[in-house]
């Protein structure tokens, strides 16, 4: 939130930004103060896991209800067995045994069979449908509710201490909870009985006296980067003394200035940028702008960027006239709790929905190949730039692929469906998102040609399936694919 890196001041004082050791514990100790955990059930048995909470009308109680089942299903199930034994011991017409049955294990048998009076037979019915009923609570466990993540403060707030050297077992003077004092302070104390968040998220939004304009101007760099390719401060997760200084301080204080006037909209500032003309640009070089700021800090062009794998997905899966809009529920709802277990996932998780690429399940320690490959953030950390790299993974992947390829056939599918006219062109716009020029047209003709003639032993529809399929394929492939200019 403030492009400071305060873990540095972990072990020793910050070398480089005026940030003391004192100022780390103290933020410290907010979150020491913070509890993200409860004891509930995860795959058939209690765990320390994230505290959630129940989502929607009625969701605390859907929790709740979850929760108790699975705390009870041990005593259920040992119910359930001490119910059959009782069958069995009826179904023998062991009275002696049935006696001392009855004295210990009374609760799990029905009233009717308790009864000596009544025939055996009547006895042994009523006993089968108490089984039948323990069976049935045991078979059809409520489902998983719609739940989240949430934390809470601790019964009893405390501050932390110091670590000497950064050392768990080396404590130092205890500091107080609060903020960094370099930046804002919110002039009063911490109460002792909370563990001091809300004053935390106040101080960071706070224009008078908190984090504010830092907070600000790092959530309007890091729009600008998204959406330009680079940010006005370049080192979008330092804004410390060894971060690169702004380009453009004028157009950053502006735009953060605009974040704050429109209530904190991140909508509302990538209105205007991207109807600026900055965004609008094209990324052609021109020799005069290229020998006078060869990086492009004054922003004379558009930085020519790779997509991101979210992107690229989506735009197969448009070329493919497969993408579908409709916004999903979950794409996790086939694991159940396996989606969230530590170890080993015995269900493997898909990732061949057709929906957009915000859907697709964020495992972890199992992420979906597309993002693996092509520098997708670490979910274990906090990231403000991806790491941009270009390696043989990225185009093997591409070329071997199960979906990219069945994508393509299915691109060559639709390309098939024009009218041979328009086919090529149509194709090329679909997949480049713009037409050929005359050298591309004639290459492209030249690939489908050379393709059809190595394809002549398979039968004519075969032949123009597979030959567009692999230009399909071959365009997938390309730079001009993957890089917007």
């Amino acid at each position: 939130m403030l492009g400071l890196t305060v873990a540095c001041a972990r072990c020793h004082d910050h070398k480089f930004d005026p940030i003391p050791t004192e100022d780390y514990y103290a933020l410290a100790g907010i979150f020491t103060s913070t509890e993200v955990m409860e004891q509930r059930y995860m795959l058939g048995q209690q765990r320390k896991m994230e505290q959630l909470i129940g989502l929607g009308v009625n969701g605390d109680t859907l929790d709740a209800a979850y929760e108790k089942f699975w705390r009870e299903r041990p005593a259920l199930k040992k119910a359930k067995d001490q119910a059959a034994a009782v069958l069995e011991t009826l179904e023998k017409a062991d009275e002696a045994a049935f006696a001392k049955l009855l004295e210990s294990h009374v609760e799990n048998i029905a009233s009717e069979a308790r009864d000596l009076q009544l025939p055996m037979e009547q006895r042994i019915r009523a006993q089968k449908e108490k089984v039948a009923a323990y069976s049935e609570k045991l078979d059809h466990p409520p489902a998983i509710p719609p739940r989240a993540m949430i934390s809470k403060d601790v019964d009893q707030p405390a501050d932390e201490s110091i670590r000497r050297a950064g050392q768990f077992d080396r404590l130092g003077d205890k500091v107080p909870r609060g903020f960094l004092r370099v930046i804002g302070d919110s002039g009063e104390s911490l109460s002792e009985h909370s563990s001091g968040r809300i004053e935390l998220a106040r101080w960071l939004t706070d224009m008078e006296s908190g984090a504010g304009p830092l907070t600000a101007r790092v959530w309007a760099n890091r729009i600008w980067h998204h959406l330009i390719g680079q940010g006005l401060v370049r080192t979008v997760d330092n804004f410390g003394v060894t971060g690169e200084p702004p380009t453009h301080p004028d157009l950053l204080d502006y735009l953060a200035s605009r974040l704050v006037e429109s209530g904190w909209s991140t909508k509302s500032v990538i209105r205007e940028i991207v109807l600026s003309k900055t965004f609008a640009m094209s990324s052609e070089y021109q020799e005069r702008g290229g020998l006078v700021d060869p990086g492009n800090h004054w922003l004379w062009r558009a930085n020519r960027r790779r997509m991101d794998p979210e992107s690229m997905r989506e735009a197969m899966l448009f070329a493919a006239g497969k993408l579908d809009l409709t916004p999903m529920d979950s794409s996790v709802w086939y694991l159940g709790d396996q989606a969230t277990a530590v170890g080993a996932n015995t269900n493997r998780r898909r990732t061949d929905f057709p929906n957009r690429s915000v859907y697709l399940p964020v495992i972890r320690n199992d992420l979906p190949e597309v993002f693996e490959v092509f520098d997708f953030t670490d979910p274990h950390i906090t990231t403000g730039a991806r790491p941009k790299t270009t390696v043989p993974t990225q185009g093997l992947f591409m070329l071997n692929d199960r979906r990219v390829m069945d994508l393509a056939e299915s691109a060559a599918k639709r390309a098939l469906s024009i009218p041979i006219e328009r086919r090529l062109d149509l194709t090329v716009e679909h997949i480049l998102n713009r037409g050929p020029s005359s050298v591309e047209r004639k290459q492209l003709l030249a690939f489908l040609s050379t393709s059809q003639d190595q394809l002549h032993q398979e039968n004519e529809e075969e032949i123009e399936l597979k030959s567009w399929t692999m230009l399909c394929h071959a365009m997938f492939s390309t730079s001009r694919f993957h890089f917007l200019e």
